[in-house]
């Protein structure tokens, strides 16, 4: 998986720290959601929430979980849910 430029900004402004086995699983479950014809989901893990193109396999904008709890997410075709 791919971090966009963007993304990048807004994991290193948002002081957000993703392990590499948390990346894995969202890895997967990106690959999952390509699989079934999903395009770009909204992840959303215990810490972070993202927008992921699963064509690109790229992690397009990314903030912290509760920065996301009143937005509104457009332009996404599915949604992943870790705990």
């Amino acid at each position: 998986m791919k971090i966009s430029k963007h993304a990048s900004q807004r994991l290193d402004q948002r002081n957000i720290k993703i392990d590499a086995v948390e990346w894995q699983r969202i890895t997967d479950k990106v690959l999952e959601a390509k699989q079934k014809g999903i395009q770009e989901p909204l992840v959303v893990t215990p810490t972070t929430t993202m927008i992921v193109s699963a064509k690109n396999m790229t992690v397009i904008t990314a903030m912290s979980r509760q920065e996301s709890e009143n937005q509104l997410f457009t332009n996404i075709d599915g949604t992943i849910i870790l705990s």
